[in-house]
């Protein structure tokens, strides 16, 4: 079980995020980033927060769990204060 994608990403206040299918993409005061997410893997946003979630039927899913929420986390971080 991941402890990293267990975590929610608070969404940077000028931040908006955009998820469609398995793409998903950020933009914010400094540009924009972009990343496809892997099948099996799904983000929902709740109360300003981004939730990465993973369908533990698909085998091995949980170590593509916690690298998706972080360079999610680094996208957010990176497009409003870098």
């Amino acid at each position: 079980m991941s402890r990293i994608g267990k975590q929610p990403i608070k969404i940077e206040d000028p931040s908006k995020i955009y998820f469609d299918n398995l793409l998903f993409k950020v933009t914010g005061a400094n540009g924009e980033l972009e990343l496809n997410i892997p099948p099996g893997i799904s983000v929902d946003i709740l109360d300003g927060y981004l939730h990465v979630k993973a369908d533990k039927s698909i085998k091995n899913i949980t170590s593509l769990w916690g690298l998706t929420r972080s360079l999610i986390n680094n996208m957010v971080k990176g497009v409003n204060d870098y």
